[in-house]
């Protein structure tokens, strides 16, 4: 099990410095989407990260970028994502609905798609869930009743060969309790296991059986996201 676990080195670091700094590289008048181009460079200088084509901005102490500002610029369903690995938050918009599945993207088009605000698949993160079977766990979720779940990950190795970890997990319910937006919810955690493999995922589900907050392991090199909805 431990070959498909990611090394947290200077890559995954790379990579998440990659995804804040060219996440606003786009441009598009679709109203749904954000004007990419019109917050690149000053979401770049409140991170303090390179600029695309050249050139470095100042750190500022407020760090990422007003979240009012990239709400004011689309109407799209918006998320924060924080790497637990210590790397810079950044946000990711939805881009598209496929039943039940929401694709959320970045810029440059490094991809989370979310089922009920699980993690069903990543793309461009490195190591990448290629895909999960996570029916049993989201039933648990919609009803709020602790439980056993078993979850199936297809996981991208160091090899770029796909494969499976079946977890072994239970569900637990906590109090009501309140997101940092403000949105009120129940808590609930999952413990997983698979051999050696061990993790806790945290959740916070709205009345209607959706995560609005939650910290969720992923295999990639970005490792666990702690995900908050800005707009659902």
């Amino acid at each position: 099990m431990a070959d498909l676990l990611p090394n947290r080195s200077t890559a995954a670091r790379l990579l998440a410095a990659a995804l804040v700094a060219t996440q606003l590289a786009g441009c598009s008048n679709d109203p749904t989407r954000i004007n990419y181009g019109a917050l690149s460079k000053g979401v770049a200088a409140q991170l303090g990260v390179a600029l695309p084509f050249g050139g470095s901005a100042p750190a500022l102490s407020q760090g990422l970028a007003d979240p009012a500002l990239v709400l004011a610029q689309t109407n799209a369903p918006v998320t924060l994502a924080q790497p637990m690995n210590g790397t810079a938050p950044f946000y990711m918009v939805g881009v598209r609905d496929n039943g039940p599945w929401r694709t959320y993207a970045t810029g440059t088009r490094q991809t989370l798609v979310l089922r009920q605000g699980l993690v069903t698949a990543t793309r461009g993160l490195g190591r990448d869930l290629m895909a999960s079977e996570v029916d049993q766990t989201l039933a648990l979720l919609r009803s709020g009743k602790p439980g056993q779940a078993r979850r199936v990950m297809q996981v991208l190795d160091g090899e770029d060969i796909t494969r499976e970890i079946a977890l072994d997990c239970t569900l637990a319910v906590g109090g009501q309790t309140r997101t940092a937006t403000g949105l009120t919810g129940r808590a609930m955690t999952e413990d997983c296991a698979a051999g050696d493999l061990r993790f806790r995922n945290s959740y916070v589900v709205d009345a209607a059986g959706m995560v609005i907050q939650s910290r969720q392991w992923l295999p990639t090199l970005v490792g666990p996201l702690s995900l908050q909805v800005l707009r659902p």
